[in-house]
C-alpha cells in the first residue's frame, strides 16, 4: 500500500470519525432537550396540582367550620371514592 493509499485512507476515516461525532452530539442535544421538556411539563402539573390540591383542602375546612361536612364522613367516602376510581382505572386499562 502506497503512503498516498494511507493518507487516503487515513482522511477518510477521520471525516467519518467527525461526521459520526456530529450526529451523535446533536442526538445527545435532542435527547437532551426532550428531557427539559418533559421536566418543564412535570413541574408545570405538579404546580397545578399543589394549587388545586390547596383549593380543595381550603373548601374542605371552610364546610367543616360552617358544619356542612363532618371530616369523618368525608375521609370515609374518599376511600370508598378511591376504590372506585381504582377499579374504573384498572377497567380502563385492559380495554
Amino acid at each position: 500500500m502506497s503512503d498516498q493509499q494511507t493518507l487516503d485512507i487515513s482522511k477518510g476515516l477521520a471525516e467519518t470519525l467527525s461526521t459520526v461525532h456530529k450526529e451523535w452530539e446533536d442526538l445527545r442535544l435532542q435527547v437532551a432537550e426532550g428531557f427539559h421538556g418533559a421536566h418543564c411539563r412535570a413541574n408545570g402539573h405538579a404546580a397545578k396540582t399543589l394549587e388545586t390540591a390547596s383549593f380543595l383542602y381550603a373548601l374542605i375546612e371552610l364546610l367543616s367550620e360552617q358544619g356542612v361536612v363532618a371530616i369523618d364522613q368525608l375521609d370515609e367516602r374518599k376511600r370508598t371514592m378511591f376504590e372506585r376510581q381504582k377499579e374504573r382505572y384498572a377497567k380502563d386499562r385492559m380495554a
